[in-house]
């Protein structure tokens, strides 16, 4: 096979003072080893039998010679063409070639990289050098490089106004890698040919550099750093269109759009955002939500640009999570007194509004769209007014965001702001409304009594067969439903008519609708000033299958709808934030889920992000994992030809199913607690998957542990990155350092080494026998605890173990974790790169069961698995597990105390909640089952299980730190006065008991104990639910609390576990229906109102008064006859 490289060439352009020596390759033909080259030209070469060759020859394209390799490595580092060139004042610089070959294949790459260096010649790095550097791997797949064709590479391109003063060179590399036989360079090699190369990027399209500077100006000076999403934020000059919240016209040239809403920016606007000129008018500029400060004198500026206008009215506003019940019929009770706007929540983050209201001609008028919550907004990008003269007519109106406030005066959720843009005709305006539910309550605040059939009734429904119109129910005290129907007049012309109804049966008469006349859109409002407009008689009937709404007009024929509910689909629910479409061809998507899942054959696609139309080729996917192949949602492993800011800057994605993860949040928290303590770890990104069309679920990208990771941490990327695969060879133990290497010579042990570990680049296989053979003769104790801080970075080492203890990953020593070492730097260290997080905080595998299951457990041992002798060593050394204790001690205090999950898991779970619930239907999972293997409609139950797990793990942590065993399924506490919230009762093994919640503080010292027993078969038969009675004594009366009891329901595996629950081996089963039964005497037992959390094995229930005694306690399912 043939690859060649043509001649380089550099565009005679200002940029450069010196153009490119010898690029296309016509001074010399010839074969150079190592450190030589063609004339302007060095190698980099990894061994003596490699050489860069240039030839004659008839294809070439340019002149009649190009280059080529002789040979190739599996890395970049192997192969290497590079050439320095002085720079003087560049506007853009991007490097490209011609290259060809007979044979490509999505494993075959180039990688085209530039250096910044701060002399002439290409000897002293610049001061900015890791940030300027850019490094452009593509792969040479068929669809991206046909075979026997010239194809033009380039790299992404560096503004000269990126770069620092101080930048005189710039190195220019070729590299070439060949991984497809297998993962290694296929024998006889593949050749690419090389030629035409080219230094320059004249063409590029930018902003202009002062919308450039706004842009950085503003991250600056709102606290940029702590914004809630700042992706891409900061990055080099020209990617600032594709900065989080930036929005370009269709040329790239110009700022259009900015969005910021609720993205925690704090501080006073730059008056260099007035550079943004272009930004439209129709609320181009969102900044609403946040804690900002308008100077004077460009508030006029903001303000005719700025969704709703002055922004000021939307400022220091925090707004309330958002939930399902949040529906509504809203108002303004002070001046806009006439109008109404009908929310319906269509999950527990989207919504349909449709918007009752007047033009300035006194016409009935009315808006409707649908929204996305995000950040506890509700964005109406698009809200459209629509006609019917001769069919529907649809025109976008503006926009708008929704949030919901606290109020003191208000119950909760009856309080909302909306700020709205609108274009329309007699009804224009940038403009707000401050909206209180028309009952005063709010959906969350719905009377006990109300009608269940007209609560069911809620939400916004229409007939199929006639577009355009519609009608929204909305409950209304005990037994009333309002209604508000949206329509046409016998022109087309919109009308809308509300009224109210009762209940009777299967029928609801609203009786005469009525509409009004006399309004205004801009202007005050009030009641008096609308003039009542009657209409016909309404009702609603039930029949097998759907309400019938009829209206009977007083001259009119009846006119009729069949009911359906506005219901949101997949494109509505996605909740991620990041939509991620995979376009294949059918018969390549047939094959991939039709061959064996462990196939890495990769097929080809292509990506859209977030609905843009730009196109992202892949070299090519497959799935990934090992056992999690054969569950029935799979996750991918995709590369793209370019790389991605929304993969933070590599071109490869992993992105994970989660399917054993209901909470799919385990991952994310698990890498966040790495990255709050600045360890180098992967950065996470979610996204919502859809595979021609359909979707399949949510994912999360974990990066790619490899030379992008190590430069995004300020790490040598070509040092070594290896991970130890001794655990997948049965032949072997289950570590590298569990070996026995005997009288193994050193070359033996490099090969056995380097069969049994994945590595990135051209790792140092001396530098890791070194440490492993070290590790095995050096005993435990002071010597060990010597050397192995010469040989490790201490606080990385004990920082990555110890977050493993804390979320109870026992998955964790053997082969999920990456290590790293300079190996270029003599003073440098070991470092540990976490890996592979997905069992932990409680999910584990069960035998019988796999790791799809539901079963709960926290008492994983504080130890290393897999035959690990280093972690066994460095825990058996005193010295150094006093550190790791003391440091134990002050992450679960200092750093992830139990609050820091709360929020967390709090956070993500109103990111997640709508897309984790997606059902499958005709728009989702043909591919796939569903998101999970748990059951729907649970999601808070399972994301509380997190946090019990948390709590729990960390009694456990704290009882195996003090190291007592005397008391055991018993538990005694001294809760001091003042005390309140959470107070666990653990044995001294770590196992909770059971819990009393404080909803007060205590005015007096308690000291309660608990013990745990089986039931005495004899004493009782037939027991349903826990086999187990709870003892409780208290000294003192209890007032106000919720009693929690735990029980175990659990597969036997090597931590503590058994199963208490008679319903056999179910993780759930029955356990919904347990009550907890209270006793003072063993003979009256008195059930009582209970809440059952089966994912974490938790019952509890609220008593007012407990008086100072001793209880006895069941968990029972009730029986038909008790």
């Amino acid at each position: 096979m043939r690859i060649f490289i043509p001649t380089l060439f550099l565009l005679a352009l200002p940029a450069v003072s010196n153009a490119l020596i010898n690029a296309d390759f016509e001074a010399e033909a010839g074969a150079w080893q190592d450190r030589e080259g063609p004339p302007g030209w060095e190698l980099r070469l990894g061994s003596d039998e490699q050489f860069g060759i240039v030839e004659d020859i008839d294809f070439a394209h340019t002149g009649s010679r190009a280059f080529y390799f002789s040979q190739v490595a599996r890395g970049f580092g192997d192969s290497r063409l590079e050439q320095c060139v002085a720079i003087s004042d560049p506007f853009a610089l991007r490097l490209s070639v011609q290259a060809l070959t007979d044979e490509p294949h999505p494993e075959l790459a180039l990688r085209l990289r530039m250096d910044f260096y701060a002399d002439g010649e290409c000897d002293q790095d610049s001061a900015n050098a890791d940030a300027e550097q850019i490094q452009t791997d593509i792969g040479l797949s068929p669809d991206r490089t046909p075979a026997g064709q010239w194809t033009r590479l380039e790299s992404a391109t560096r503004l000269g106004s990126a770069l620092g003063s101080d930048v005189g060179s710039v190195r220019i590399s070729i590299r070439q890698r060949d991984r497809s036989a297998d993962g290694n360079p296929r024998n006889p090699p593949r050749t690419v040919w090389i030629d035409s190369v080219v230094l320059d990027a004249g063409d590029v399209v930018v902003l202009p550099g002062d919308q450039r500077q706004a842009l950085r100006d503003l991250y600056l000076a709102l606290d940029g750093a702590n914004w809630r999403h700042q992706l891409g934020w900061m990055n080099a000059e020209g990617t600032e269109c594709r900065w989080q919240g930036v929005r370009c016209n269709a040329a790239g040239d110009s700022v259009v759009g900015l969005d910021l809403s609720a993205n925690r920016l704090v501080g006073e606007l730059p008056a260099s955002l007035t550079s943004l000129t272009d930004l439209d008018p129709l609320g181009g500029l969102d900044l609403c939500w946040n804690d900002v400060l308008v100077p004077d004198d460009i508030q006029s500026f903001v303000a005719n640009r700025h969704l709703g206008g002055d922004p000021g009215f939307c400022q220091g506003i925090e707004p309330e999570p958002l939930q399902r019940a949040m529906s509504g019929h809203f108002y303004q009770p002070l001046g806009r007194n006439g109008e109404g706007i009908m929310l319906h929540m269509l999950s527990e983050g989207s919504a349909v509004v449709y918007w009752a209201t007047h033009n300035d001609q006194g016409e009935p008028l009315w808006l409707t769209g649908t929204a996305r919550g995000r950040d506890r907004v509700l964005r109406f990008n698009d809200l459209w007014y629509t006609n019917r003269p001769d069919g529907v007519q649809v025109e976008r109106a503006g926009r708008a965001s929704l949030v919901f406030v606290a109020d003191q005066d208000q119950p909760s959720c009856a309080s909302a702001m909306l700020r709205f843009s609108l274009d329309g005709a007699d009804f224009g305006a940038a403009a707000g409304r401050e909206l209180l539910a028309l009952d005063g309550i709010g959906g969350c605040q719905r009377p006990s009594d109300q009608d269940p059939v007209i609560m069911a009734l809620e939400g916004h429904w229409f007939d199929p067969s006639q577009g355009g119109e519609g009608i929204s129910l909305t409950p209304y005290g005990p037994s009333q439903v309002l209604v508000n129907w949206f329509s046409y007049d016998e022109d087309g012309e919109q009308i809308w008519k509300i009224g109210a109804g009762v209940r009777d049966g299967e029928q609801i008469e609203f009786g005469r609708l009525i509409g009004f006349a006399g309004g205004n859109f801009n202007d005050f409002l009030s009641p008096d000033m609308l003039t009542i407009v009657p209409g016909g008689l309404a009702s609603m009937v039930r029949n097998a299958e759907n309400w019938l709404f009829s209206y009977q007009p007083d001259d009119e024929p009846l006119r009729e709808l069949i009911l359906s509910r506005v219901e949101a689909g997949p494109d509505l629910l996605a909740s991620t934030g990041v939509r991620m479409d995979l376009e294949m061809a059918p018969e390549d998507l047939e094959l991939l889920y039709s061959r064996s899942p462990l196939s890495d054959e990769r097929l080809p696609g292509r990506v859209r992000f977030n609905g843009s139309d730009e196109i992202q080729e892949l070299t090519g996917l497959r799935f990934r994992g090992g056992s999690s192949r054969w569950l029935p949602k799979k996750s991918f492993n995709v590369r793209f030809e370019q790389s991605q800011d929304l993969l933070f800057g590599s071109d490869r994605m992993n992105i994970n199913a989660m399917y054993t993860d209901p909470t799919m949040m385990r991952e994310q928290i698990s890498f966040e607690m790495f990255r709050k303590l600045d360890m180098p770890a992967s950065q996470t990104r979610y996204f919502d998957l859809w595979i021609n069309g359909i979707y399949e679920g949510t994912y999360i990208h974990i990066q790619r542990v490899d030379e992008w990771l190590l430069s995004n941490n300020g790490l040598n990327p070509d040092g070594t990155l290896v991970r130890d695969q001794f655990r997948g060879n049965p032949a072997l133990p289950g570590s590298a350092f569990a070996y026995d290497y005997g009288n193994l010579d050193q070359d033996a042990r490099l090969a056995l080494i380097s069969d049994n570990f994945d590595f990135r680049g051209d790792p140092s296989w001396v530098h890791l026998d070194d440490f492993i053979q070290w590790v095995r003769a050096t005993p435990a104790g002071p010597d060990f605890a010597t050397g192995f801080e010469q040989r490790v970075a201490i606080d990385n080492f004990i920082d990555w173990l110890l977050v493993h203890w804390l979320i109870g990953d026992v998955d964790s020593w053997g082969d999920d974790y990456w290590l790293y070492l300079d190996h270029d730097d003599p003073d440098a260290r070991w470092h540990f790169i976490p890996w592979d997080k997905d069992l932990a905080l409680g999910s584990h595998f069960r035998d019988g069961f796999f790791t799809d299951n539901d079963f709960f457990a926290y008492e994983y041992p504080l130890r290393g698995g897999w035959d690990n002798l280093m972690i066994a060593k460095v825990l058996a050394t005193p010295s150094l597990a006093d550190v790791i204790n003391q440091r134990l001690v002050q992450l679960m205090d200092e750093y992830f105390p139990p609050s820091w999950f709360d929020e967390r898991t709090e956070v993500l779970a109103e990111l997640l909640e709508d897309s984790v619930s997606i059902a499958p239907s005709a728009m989702a999972f043909q591919r796939h089952d569903k998101n999970h293997h748990g059951l729907l409609g649970r999601y808070r139950e399972q994301v509380e299980s997190v946090r019990d797990f948390v709590r729990l793990r960390y009694a456990f942590i704290e009882r195996q730190l003090a190291g007592e065993n005397s008391l055991i399924e018993q538990a005694e506490r001294l809760i001091p006065t003042g005390s309140s919230g959470l107070q666990l009762l653990t044995d001294d093994t770590g196992f909770s008991l059971g819990a009393v919640k404080l909803e007060k503080a205590l005015d007096r010292d308690v000291t309660l104990t608990i013990k745990v027993e089986p039931i005495d078969p004899e004493s009782t038969s037939n027991v349903s639910g826990i086999n187990r009675e709870w003892t409780l004594d208290s000294d003192a009366t209890l007032e106000a609390f919720r009693l929690i009891l735990f029980y175990r329901n659990d597969v036997e595996q090597f931590w503590p576990s058994e199963n208490w629950y008679t319903g056999g081996l179910e993780p759930i089963g029955q356990q919904d229906q347990l009550a907890i039964h209270i006793s003072d005497n063993g003979m009256d037992w008195e059930p009582l109102p209970t809440r059952v959390n089966p994912y974490s094995n938790r019952a509890e229930a609220g008593i007012d008064l407990l008086p100072a005694g001793s209880y006895r306690l069941r968990l029972l399912i009730p029986q038909p006859n008790d």
